[in-house]
């Protein structure tokens, strides 16, 4: 390697290829999104996969730190998983439900809300340095084709619900 290309690589470090936390465990880099680090993670509950949820740590030019402040964010929202998981529903319930009584499956179904947020279950938590998060519940739970999306502010601050693919 050239002078040149030891000192920009020294300035500008590549990402790294994982990223390995005490509390956590191992993040590896996905290999079609280079600034996301992914793994399955312990949830304590309302996970899809029996007690596990992919954990996606991610940011616009990851490096360890960045990667470790997300992973202190995921860890807050741990801590309090039943007051993260019942906030989140409450923000599902209230900008999709409506949607999902009304456009999906109209006068069919008569689920109340509270059982329609309690069948919620997370597949995956994404984190960025910066604390903003996005959970996705299971794939076509509630709507098929979609997940359900809550984004917000780690820990429990949850401002918007939408459908994604």
């Amino acid at each position: 390697m050239s002078l040149i290309g030891m000192a920009i690589d020294r300035l500008f470090p590549p990402p790294p290829r994982m990223f390995e936390h005490p509390e956590i465990g191992r993040l590896e880099q996905d290999r079609h999104r280079p600034n996301c680090y992914t793994g399955a993670v312990d949830w304590p509950l309302g996970a899809a996969h029996g007690g596990q949820i992919t954990l996606i740590l991610h940011g616009d030019k990851p490096t360890r730190g960045g990667l470790k402040n997300a992973a202190q964010h995921f860890l807050a929202m741990r801590a309090n998983a039943q007051h993260v998981v019942a906030k989140a529903a409450d923000c599902a319930g209230a900008y999709l439900y409506p949607k999902w009584r009304d456009e999906w499956f109209g006068d069919e179904e008569e689920t109340p809300i509270d059982a329609w947020k309690a069948g919620l279950e997370i597949e995956r938590i994404w984190v960025d340095p910066l604390g903003q998060i996005g959970i996705d519940y299971r794939f076509n739970q509630p709507f098929e084709g979609h997940h359900a999306t809550v984004s917000g502010v780690a820990p429990d601050r949850f401002e918007y619900a939408s459908l994604t693919i």
